[in-house]
Parts: C-alpha cells; sequence; structure tokens
C-alpha cells in the first residue's frame, strides 16, 4: 500500500506542477500560441489524478494520519514546521531525516518505540493499528519533496528485498 500511496501522491503533484508550468508558458509567451487546449488538460488530468473513489480514500487516509498524528506524534516532533514540540525530537517534515529510513523501520518504531541518545526514547505507541501507522507515514510524507519521497521509496524497496533474501538464506 505504501508504494501505491506514493505513486498516487506523485501523480497528483505531476498534474500541479503540469499544470502550473503550463500557466507559466503561457504567461511568458503572451500568446495562445503552443498553449494546451483545454481537451489536452483535461486527458492530463485524467492521466494524473487517480478516480474518485482512490481520491476519497486518499483524503480519508490523510484526514486519518493529520488526526492521529496530531495526538501521538506532535507533542515531541511538532507540526509540519516543527513547531509545537515540547520535546527534542526532530520534526518529520523536508529537513528531517525520517526519510532517510524504509517504511518498515518507520512502522517499527512507531509501534513498539525507539531508543535514542542519553535520555532521549521514544516510547511505542501499541495502541495504534497498522492503518493508524499507515496513515501517520502517509501524512508526513507529504511534507517531504518529490525527490525526498522517491528516495525514501527505493529506500523502502531496497530494505524489503534485503529482509527477503536474509529470510531464504541467500
Amino acid at each position: 500500500m505504501s508504494d501505491l500511496f506514493i505513486f498516487r501522491n506523485e501523480l497528483q503533484r505531476c498534474a500541479v506542477f503540469i499544470t502550473a508550468v503550463t500557466a507559466a508558458f503561457g504567461l511568458a509567451a503572451c500568446s495562445t500560441a503552443g498553449v494546451p487546449t483545454l481537451a489536452s488538460k483535461v486527458a492530463a488530468e485524467r492521466i494524473l489524478t487517480p478516480p474518485v473513489g482512490e481520491q476519497s480514500n486518499l483524503t480519508e487516509m490523510l484526514a486519518r494520519g493529520s488526526k492521529v498524528y496530531a495526538t501521538s506524534c506532535q507533542p515531541c516532533h511538532g507540526d509540519r514546521y516543527g513547531k509545537g514540540s515540547i520535546g527534542r525530537a526532530h520534526p518529520h517534515n523536508e529537513k528531517g531525516h525520517t526519510w532517510h529510513h524504509p517504511d518498515a523501520q518507520l512502522k517499527e518504531w512507531i509501534l513498539h518505540g525507539k531508543p535514542g541518545p542519553g535520555l532521549s526514547v521514544m516510547p511505542g505507541f501499541t495502541y495504534l493499528m497498522e492503518d493508524d501507522v499507515e496513515a501517520i507515514l502517509g501524512f508526513i510524507k507529504t511534507w517531504w519533496t518529490a525527490e525526498q519521497r522517491e528516495m525514501q521509496a527505493d529506500i523502502s524497496r531496497r530494505y524489503n528485498q534485503a529482509i527477503n533474501k536474509k529470510k531464504k538464506g541467500l
């Protein structure tokens, strides 16, 4: 599900980017020459936007992630900008280092905690359901750049491949 979420998120961001670039070129040219027609914009949006049912699932998941993050994570890690935290935990935004870790490791830390230097220990949130953890990760991934999301997805894939090889004894 994580790779599917990243793919959908990237598609949505591509649609926004294409629209912005199209508008910028249209204004720079100060003419209608070379500006995509309404039909081509609609076709691009169909290709780059997930079906409505999937959009509502994504919207619901992100809303759930926002809510669970606010109650379970934000007190220590802060909001999107790292503000509002009472702890010394790093923010999960694009300036943090959360995206350097694979999903499996992040899920493990969320559910079971993570030791840190000195007295800095992240508690486990064993009461969270798997869907809650997926929603939290999906939510904080919206704070990362497209390049960070792509790199983190690659890190997750390689981590999973290494774990699978180890399980098979290769």
